[in-house]
């Protein structure tokens, strides 16, 4: 019941396969998204909607809900729950953590693991050193050091419009983190 925002690539990624006419379920197997992410993306590209949000409204309204607040609320009490935060803590131990800290604590330790990530946590670092210390990055990008610090353990990926600035203060080439992992790829293969 959670939504996940996905990266601006992944949405990109089922934006082409969408163009290229693949069926919901084979852009899900693919991209390794669950089925229904996929379905509400896809009829937002198809012009339907303007956003998931939109979407989730819409449904809402459909099955005579004010808002997909009203619904999502009327959905947990059903399953049990008198808020949808004690939904999440189920789930959470439903999957084996005892808190929500601790899981997502996991979840981060995966996203850590991602070349992406790895990728940027490497090229910041590589910068910093030789162009200042985070607090001097934070202040250059309107953010806090704390924002940077994530970025810097490869903790978390700025949104494309903030590492498109982050790339500039740095005097490097803006290129989005799926171009700079195909370079990093070939640079493999031909050294």
């Amino acid at each position: 019941m959670k939504h996940k925002t996905l990266q601006k690539e992944t949405i990109e990624k089922m934006r082409l396969l969408y163009k290229k006419n693949l069926s919901t379920k084979k852009i899900s197997e693919r991209l390794k998204i669950p089925y229904s992410t996929v379905y509400v993306h896809t009829r937002v590209f198809s012009g339907e909607f303007n956003s998931p949000n939109e979407y989730h409204e819409h449904l809402a309204k459909q099955r005579g809900y004010k808002s997909f607040n009203e619904y999502r609320k009327q959905w947990v009490e059903e399953k049990g729950f008198n808020s949808l935060s004690k939904y999440i803590e189920y789930q959470v131990k439903k999957k084996g953590f005892e808190t929500l800290s601790k899981y997502t604590e996991h979840l981060t330790k995966k996203k850590q693991e991602k070349e992406e990530y790895k990728k940027l946590k490497r090229i910041l670092q590589e910068n910093l050193k030789e162009r200042g210390r985070q607090s001097w990055l934070a202040n250059q990008v309107n953010i806090t050091s704390q924002a940077v610090s994530l970025y810097l353990q490869g903790k978390a990926i700025p949104k494309e419009k903030l590492l498109r600035n982050i790339f500039h203060v740095l005097n490097l080439p803006y290129k989005t983190l799926e171009d700079l992992l195909e370079n990093e790829a070939v640079k493999g293969l031909t050294e």
